[in-house]
């Protein structure tokens, strides 16, 4: 369960997650879709990854899930079209 903010949850509960990675620490990305509900993110790419998230939380305590939110989007594009004035761009 994730604590999302009230603003997240009421806007982007149920929005889907296109073309994203997912992976856990230390390990490869897995590319592929999720959708965002009002306590986590739920779908396929998050199915295929159960079996290590629960394996790692049994040994751990805990699990630290991964997100990219442009697997190919070099990072340095990323930051540089963050770095811009918004403007009028939401």
């Amino acid at each position: 369960v994730t604590a999302w903010s009230d603003v997240l949850r009421s806007k982007f509960a149920g929005a889907p997650l296109k073309n994203i990675a997912i992976a856990l620490e230390h390990s490869t990305p897995r590319l592929g879709e999720c959708v965002i509900t009002a306590s986590g993110i739920e779908g396929s790419l998050i199915y295929a990854w159960s079996a290590p998230i629960r394996e790692t939380i049994n040994q751990h305590g805990a699990a630290t899930i991964l997100i990219d939110l442009l697997p190919n989007k070099p990072v340095d594009k990323v930051a540089a079209a963050l770095a811009k004035p918004r403007g009028s761009r939401s």
